[in-house]
């Protein structure tokens, strides 16, 4: 990686950092948001995505295809998790 492009991604999360600091009166809401997406990819996204990719990687046979299913139902789930978790926090900023 170049030292300007180091430099500049760095500078411009310290800025947005320090722009969310100032807008943001609470830190929960913050924390809510931040535990909304790692749960959701902690307990259903990552674990799907890396069966798949490693079943793609290094063959599946025809006795998977359960355990591929249940991949993809996993990755159904991370999205409606994700979307609940995320309607929750909006509901919770707007009221």
């Amino acid at each position: 990686m170049k030292d300007s492009y180091y430099y500049a991604s760095s500078l411009c999360l310290f800025i947005l950092e320090a722009t969310i600091a100032i807008l943001v009166d609470d830190v929960t809401t913050v924390f809510d948001l931040v535990a909304a997406i790692a749960v959701t990819c902690l307990g259903f996204l990552f674990p799907a995505l890396f069966y798949l990719y490693a079943e793609k990687k290094y063959g599946g046979s025809n006795m998977h295809k359960s355990q591929k299913k249940c991949a993809y139902f996993h990755l159904v789930l991370a999205f409606v998790a994700f979307t609940l978790c995320m309607f929750s926090n909006i509901y919770g900023f707007i009221n």
